[in-house]
């Protein structure tokens, strides 16, 4: 089992950069694909007019909308090592009789916000996920399909609700705490056919939940100046309990930093950086034997890593007239560093873009 070095360093870093903003403050005068988190169902910058400004809560204001998400996985690491999908069959000297060649991952979210008060709001998201893996199979007696087959399945994932508490908000500074549940509303009975039959139980990246309930805590810090803004964000999800298949998909943490240029009232670029941690699988679902299967995906350990993303969003706004109080943002980025716990299909690339409308 691997220690997640970077997973804790993610921590502490994620604490270390929310702190900077409160020194700043006391110098200044007042003034966030099934385990998305709070930045990416509602984002930073979801309920001000201007684009590219920071979060501020009106009290009253409702705030709903749509993102999209798009995520490709191609080849394997082990650690930070590439490693072909085709070293790892049994005819060319690898322990698996199949390997995935390539899993893409849509994710579809309606999303609400409503807040209570200038401070505290709610929010949720209900999310839709359709995943597809390509696998490669080695040859053997007896055929299936040919050497390469392909298992997809949709539905609900898990639904999450949220409260967000403004402890600080000045003109330049603010300071968000969240708590919040994820609900276990996404199946992980899902099946497919593979070389085993018909109906044959789905490994684990191939479920639409997590199976258990979970919390999901977190801080946030935005400021801004001029036509600048920026902030950081610390997130963390802890499982509660194995699930009813008797596993749970292991503690995360997620630490995002941005940097906002506004041009214009309705337009805003973006870059961030964003880090992510995941332990590895607790437990193990009885109907997939590592052993039997032959196939890294159905054994438990070979899960948890570390990655840090790059990415650049455009951010657009309507600040008033018709249209006013939508907002539209298209993002795109890749990873720039990880290091997984392997053989693990390893992240490509990802693309996304989201509506909200705030009245």
């Amino acid at each position: 089992m691997k220690t997640h070095r970077f997973f804790h360093i993610l921590v502490l870093l994620g604490w270390a950069s929310l702190a900077i903003p409160q020194v700043t403050r006391a110098q200044d005068h007042p003034m966030d694909l099934r385990e998305l988190s709070l930045k990416e169902l509602l984002s930073l910058d979801v309920v001000e007019i201007k684009a590219g400004d920071a979060n501020t809560f009106y009290r009253g204001a409702w705030t709903v909308g749509y993102r999209y998400l798009f995520q490709q996985m191609r080849g394997y690491l082990v650690g930070r090592d590439r490693v072909s999908p085709e070293s790892l069959l049994r005819n060319n000297g690898g322990p698996y009789a199949i390997v995935q060649d390539e899993m893409t991952q849509e994710l579809h979210i309606i999303e609400a916000s409503y807040s209570v008060t200038d401070r505290l709001t709610i929010l949720t998201g209900i999310p839709f996920i359709i995943q597809t893996t390509s696998h490669r199979r080695a040859p053997g007696p007896n055929a299936f399909v040919g050497e390469e087959f392909d298992v997809t399945t949709r539905g609900l994932s898990d639904v999450s609700l949220k409260l967000a508490y403004t402890v600080v908000q000045g003109d330049r500074h603010q300071i968000h705490g969240f708590a919040g549940i994820s609900l276990p509303t996404g199946s992980i009975d899902e099946t497919g056919t593979t070389p085993r039959g018909q109906d044959a139980p789905l490994p684990y990246t191939m479920q639409l939940g997590s199976g258990t309930y979970d919390l999901d805590p977190g801080i946030a810090y935005s400021g801004r100046s001029g036509v600048w803004s920026w902030g950081a964000e610390f997130l963390y999800k802890v499982r509660l309990d194995e699930n009813d298949a008797g596993y749970n998909f292991g503690d995360r943490c997620s630490t995002s930093i941005y940097l906002t240029r506004r041009f214009s009232d309705w337009f805003a670029p973006s870059i961030l950086l964003t880090g992510r941690g995941w332990k590895e699988i607790s437990g193990r679902d009885p109907r997939l034997d590592p052993v039997r299967l032959a196939v890294p995906v159905a054994n438990p350990s070979l899960y948890g890593g570390e990655r840090l993303d790059l990415l650049f969003r455009l951010n657009f706004a309507a600040p008033r007239g018709f249209f006013k109080g939508n907002r539209l943002s298209l993002e795109g980025g890749l990873p720039i560093y990880q290091d997984l716990n392997g053989p693990q299909m390893r992240a490509d690339f990802r693309l996304g873009a989201s509506w909200q409308w705030t009245f």
